[in-house]
């Protein structure tokens, strides 16, 4: 405790603490129960400040939870859309080895008519020639 603080009495006199205490009970003990009041008001306080930090907490716990969930939802969905393209890939690289298939058979059923047309001219250029020699 500091003794060395100078105080003023009612009429103005300077003094110390402990004359304080003697020439003004009331005062002293007015100034204990302002300093018990103020202590009582500190704790309160400080119990309010404790749970307003827990709750502090809480939220921020909850905030960095729904922003793991909403990372999670993202990568989620970023998946199965990367599935869904991987699968349309693969659907759309089967369609177009089956088309290149028919374009194959295609391409070779012109190509054997053309080589049986070929022949056939052939033939007929054979036997017409044949006949205008015998002619």
């Amino acid at each position: 405790m500091n003794t060395a603080k100078v105080y003023k009495d009612m009429e103005g006199n300077e003094c110390t603490i402990w004359q304080m205490v003697k020439k003004e009970p009331e005062w002293a003990a007015n100034r204990i129960q302002a300093g018990e009041d103020a202590i009582a008001e500190l704790a309160t306080l400080r119990a309010k400040l404790t749970d307003e930090e827990r709750k502090n907490t809480n939220l921020r716990h909850g905030l960095e939870e729904m922003e793991r969930e909403k990372s999670a939802a993202y990568c989620k969905g970023y998946n199965e859309g990367l599935a869904y393209v991987r699968a349309a890939l693969a659907e759309m690289t089967e369609r177009a080895r089956k088309l290149g298939e028919a374009l194959t058979y295609i391409a070779g059923s012109v190509g054997a008519r053309d080589h049986e047309r070929r022949i056939a001219r052939e033939a007929l250029e054979a036997i017409t020639a044949r006949e205008v020699v015998k002619e």
